[in-house]
């Protein structure tokens, strides 16, 4: 969909290149409940390109697939002249970062500790603003730090990782000795405290405890009334739309 969109200059795509599946396949049964899976076809857009990114096709037995060879990749047109390319799933035209949260954050909604407080929350509270106004307060996510801080669990993040291995590389090399006291300075400041990461990301953290608060309140349509706020997919439709020449720009409309 978003391929033939893109190569009729229908629309500008936003966000991050997509997974790549342009091929058709039909499962056929075998003996001892086994099945076997064919390719039958290749999905094409417009243009004629095909975003399939793996290929099976130059594989040897036992090993995975791998993208398209560079050197394979085709140029393609769309109907007002704007260059794209196949094997490569559809590149966006304006490219929206994934979020990226903290290692606490993850930990956190891993081991339920955010499901656990919204639980809590719906309990104490008989209701709640609108999905679309409701806002955590600084004493509620203050609540939320206590609640955190009463329970077990460890986290560790890639910056105390590097370090714990840059230690053993410098002890295998014998300079650990030399700089020791700068070593424990930089690690104490790197390594995960539950105090100051809580404050650190509570930009995120409040963000998922307001979802998961709203969800019990007005469970998926409130999730996406909220949503649709600060969306960023959403914001940039709006400030595109809102400039029209940008928007020309973008899909090489001439007046």
């Amino acid at each position: 969909m978003s391929g033939a969109l893109q190569d009729l200059d229908r629309a500008i795509i936003l966000g991050q290149t997509s997974y790549g599946k342009g091929l058709v396949q039909r499962p056929l049964d075998l003996k001892y409940n086994a099945k076997l899976k064919i390719t039958i076809a290749k999905y094409y857009t417009p243009s004629g390109r095909c975003i399939q990114k793996l290929d099976y096709t130059h594989r040897s037995a036992g090993e995975s697939a791998q993208n398209i060879n560079e050197e394979n990749i085709t140029k393609f047109k769309t109907k007002n002249g704007r260059e794209v390319i196949d094997g490569r799933g559809i590149e966006p035209d304006i490219t929206i970062p994934e979020k990226e949260y903290s290692r606490l954050t993850l930990t956190l909604v891993l081991e339920h500790i955010i499901f656990d407080f919204a639980t809590k929350y719906r309990i104490a509270n008989a209701t709640i603003a609108p999905a679309k106004e409701f806002k955590l307060s600084d004493q509620e996510y203050q609540n939320f730090v206590d609640f955190v801080l009463t329970k077990t669990f460890t986290y560790s993040t890639q910056s105390s990782e590097l370090m714990e291995q840059l230690k053993k590389t410098a002890e295998t090399e014998n300079y650990f000795s030399d700089v020791q006291a700068e070593y424990n300075a930089l690690f104490n400041k790197l390594n995960p405290s539950k105090e100051r990461d809580l404050q650190k990301f509570k930009p995120e953290l409040t963000e998922l405890l307001e979802d998961e608060i709203i969800g019990r309140y007005y469970y998926q349509t409130g999730r996406i009334e909220k949503s649709l706020v600060d969306d960023p997919f959403i914001l940039e439709a709006i400030k595109i739309l809102n400039d029209q020449a940008r928007y020309k720009t973008i899909l090489n409309i001439k007046e």
